[in-house]
């Protein structure tokens, strides 16, 4: 029976609008159809009955065709409050790199926006457990890191939650929905096999979510958004003045030719560039040529201890010049 009835997000695709709008009608509007089953705590509806009840209330509420999602390089703040608090875990745990083991420690943090914590609760899944289950990974105590690295993989799993969202027919991003992505792949890092293990499934997840925020109304406002970061707690530096570039052998504006490639960089002698013992990379033009400023110095963008991008206090890259032999190429980020 329950197979020829629909949820709260089939009715929001047959009404027009979000399913927060739909468990609203349902609270507030007497004549809204009464949900014909109760199916593992969801309410569930014939389509005919609502197709129906639609042919007679042409007005429905604000209509929901899409969900208003933050353009390329952006974040809504319920994702970067999942960033901030993923960082903080893995810094915690004394990991270099942020994960999924880490994504799933935010989506349970008391702080983290969402009803994920409550999807996890109801498995009698806390915190304190699954931080134990990651801890056994961590690194050395006395190895703290500076700064986490949050790698394109993390930015990957909150795209797929903004699908998850759209799927929903929902208003906003929230933890509920990035859950349901990690769901989705339920082996490949510590936290995840543990629940599978439990018998904790991405079926069994779906269910509880949608069991538990049916009902949830979102405030119906479009989501601010910030620049996607590429670390968190790292300390943001002072914009500094980007160096004047010189043009390339053949006459050229190195800017108006973008994108630059990179490749190990050689002195004038041929001989290869090293900070220490490491071979360093350096922008090299479209033909070839390195990327240089109006002294003669090549350039790349500044970078901390571990090698990654340090931004300044308005999220941008920072190009500097590198001297051959100078060992102030990077600055160490701090916490």
């Amino acid at each position: 029976m329950t197979t020829e009835l629909i949820g709260a997000s089939g009715v929001a695709g047959i009404l027009g609008v979000s399913r927060q709008r739909v468990a609203q009608l349902a609270r507030v509007d007497a004549n809204f159809p009464e949900p014909e089953d109760i199916f593992s705590g969801r309410r569930m509806w014939s389509p005919r009955v609502i197709e129906a009840w639609a042919l007679a209330h042409p007005d429905r509420g604000p209509r929901h065709n899409a969900l208003a999602l933050p353009p390329p390089g952006k974040a809504t703040e319920n994702t970067w409050k999942i960033y901030e608090l993923a960082a903080k875990e893995a810094s915690e745990l004394n990991h270099q790199r942020a994960s999924r083991d880490h994504l799933l420690l935010a989506t349970i943090h008391s702080e983290c926006p969402g009803a994920a914590r409550r999807v996890l609760d109801s498995f009698h899944v806390t915190q304190t457990e699954l931080r134990s289950v990651v801890k056994k990974d961590a690194g050395p105590p006395d190895n703290k890191v500076d700064g986490v690295l949050l790698p394109v993989a993390v930015h990957v799993w909150t795209e797929r939650a903004n699908v998850k969202a759209v799927e929903l027919r929902d208003e906003v991003v929230n933890s509920e929905h990035l859950l349901l992505a990690l769901a989705d792949d339920w082996t490949g890092s510590i936290s995840t096999s543990y629940l599978q293990r439990r018998g904790i499934d991405s079926e069994a997840v779906r269910e509880r979510v949608l069991a538990l925020t049916d009902a949830i109304t979102a405030p119906d406002t479009s989501p601010a958004t910030r620049p996607l970061p590429s670390r968190s707690l790292v300390q943001r530096i002072p914009r500094l003045e980007e160096p004047t570039l010189a043009t390339t052998p053949s006459g050229h504006d190195p800017h108006e030719r973008k994108p630059w490639g990179s490749a190990v960089f050689h002195d004038d002698a041929g001989r290869p560039l090293r900070r220490a013992s490491a071979l360093r990379q350096y922008f090299l033009d479209c033909d070839g040529s390195p990327v240089r400023t109006t002294e003669g110095s090549p350039v790349h963008l500044l970078t901390d201890d571990d090698g990654n991008k340090i931004l300044d206090e308005e999220g941008h890259v920072i190009l500097v010049p590198v001297e051959a032999g100078a060992r102030s190429w990077r600055l160490r980020s701090q916490g």
